[in-house]
């Protein structure tokens, strides 16, 4: 069989999805299409690689308004972290905020135009595909799926994407999955929730006048009319909301952490052992974000008041920035650097600061570190809200854009960790234990045929 699969542009989206490209390569002709500088992770496959376009992302249809929302921030930003050190009311420019954020994100998914997918028509003609296989924020499959009359079955390789059409709820956002969870989570307080969720709202309602379109995802909705979707997670993390009706939803596994090429530096094996007999965390936002420096700087001291070694993985430029703001009693008990070996630091670290990114929760809950979830975009907001359902961490509910104290939520974590401990260790053996779905991912591609 012929298989073109459509990757997404990003490297946490590729690495859920491999044991599935894994099985599919050993058995079809499959061509991937992924950016160039993901080529090596695709050595081992028996397949064929093409490569998107450079400006892959580049056509946005909605960059100036883009740009518009994020101009309002700059200025909110400012006006938010004065009236919080005044001591001032700040939940109404926190919900408008999150309200301009929100928008400007969801923007961002939407805005590839048909003229750029188009440019793939020869190529794709010329490959003459029997099925197309897409990441479910992946546009360009699915168009082209449309316009051959070839099947498109799709993967999902995290939260906020699956959310549109696993919904419950008969509003056009991920809030009906929000709303679905909310019975069940303990510990929220209403009022930030309350606040999350008239801003998403009203970004939603935005963006939809934006586009004058009555639906926010209108390529994500394809995922229910499609007769398979790959969702890599487990039914034991996700709330129970699939149904088996027209599509057939099938969990690609939580427990195994996919190994990828990585390089310890010498300069972590040495912080961790001169702390081996102390607490000892690990404090990450991602390999492309970048947050303000007095931000992670206000988060390093608040977690100092409960660790005496502390890892901080950071882009380089930021380093020096972030180090000549502490302390000198503080810097020896931090460790900053880009492109830590994260496998090695979850071995050898007893709790996980995090974005709530999925590919980290699945790591964290491999090497059974309980975690402490600070979002900064949507679906990491719903990460940390199933974290909490599952008790092995706690998550806060204010962008980590915004200066904000988090000693509560420190507290909380450290008071009731040895539960956290308890629960994702437990966790973890039962994730350990699923068989990865061969037999089944066989058998639809045999009923395809």
């Amino acid at each position: 069989m012929k298989i073109v699969i459509f990757t997404f542009i990003r490297y946490s989206h590729i690495i859920p999805v491999l044991p599935l490209l894994r099985q599919l390569c050993a058995d079809n002709m499959v061509t991937v299409f992924c950016k160039k500088e993901y080529e090596n992770m695709f050595e081992e496959f028996n397949c064929n690689l093409k490569f998107y376009h450079e400006n892959y992302m580049d056509n946005y249809a909605h960059a100036e308004k883009q740009k518009e929302f994020e101009k309002r921030n700059v200025k909110l930003r400012k006006k938010i972290s004065n009236c919080f050190y005044n001591g001032e009311e700040t939940q109404a420019l926190e919900k408008e905020y999150l309200k301009n954020y929100f928008a400007q994100s969801v923007l961002g998914m939407v805005n590839e135009e048909t003229q750029s997918i188009e440019r793939y028509s020869h190529v794709i003609d010329i490959l003459e595909p029997d099925l197309i296989i897409r990441d479910s924020i992946e546009m360009i499959g699915l168009y082209h799926g449309k316009r051959m009359d070839v099947p498109v079955y799709s993967y999902i390789t995290n939260n906020i994407y699956s959310l549109e059409f696993l919904k419950r709820s008969e509003e056009e956002s991920f809030l009906g999955y929000y709303q679905l969870l909310e019975g069940n989570t303990v510990n929220v307080d209403d009022e930030k929730k309350n606040n999350l969720l008239e801003a998403t709202m009203e970004a939603y309602s935005e963006v939809a006048r934006i586009l004058k379109n009555d639906s926010i995802y209108p390529a994500f909705q394809q995922a229910p009319k499609e007769k398979v979707c790959f969702i890599c997670s487990s039914p034991k993390i996700h709330p129970e909301i699939f149904s088996e009706g027209q599509t057939q939803f099938i969990f690609l596994g939580n427990s195994a952490v996919e190994k990828t090429p990585s390089y310890t530096s010498q300069s972590e094996i040495n912080f961790i052992e001169r702390g081996a007999n102390c607490r000892k965390g690990y404090l990450s936002y991602g390999s492309y974000i970048s947050l303000p420096i007095a931000t992670i700087v206000s988060e390093i001291r608040q977690l100092l008041t409960y660790t005496d070694r502390l890892i901080v993985s950071c882009p380089k430029f930021t380093s020096k920035e972030i180090n000549e703001s502490l302390f000198e009693k503080e810097k020896k008990n931090v460790h900053l650097q880009e492109g830590v070996d994260q496998e090695y630091v979850l071995a050898n670290v007893d709790f996980f600061v995090s974005s709530g990114g999925w590919n980290s929760i699945k790591e964290a809950i491999a090497f059974e570190v309980p975690l402490i979830i600070n979002p900064l975009f949507s679906e990491q907001i719903l990460n940390g809200k199933m974290i909490m359902d599952l008790q092995i961490g706690v998550s806060s509910y204010h962008s980590k854009f915004i200066l904000k104290d988090d000693s509560q939520l420190l507290e909380d974590y450290f008071k009731q960790y040895d539960i956290y401990k308890e629960n994702i260790q437990k966790l973890n053996k039962e994730l350990s234990l699923e068989k990865y779905p061969s037999d089944r991912i066989a058998a639809v591609l045999e009923n395809l045929v």
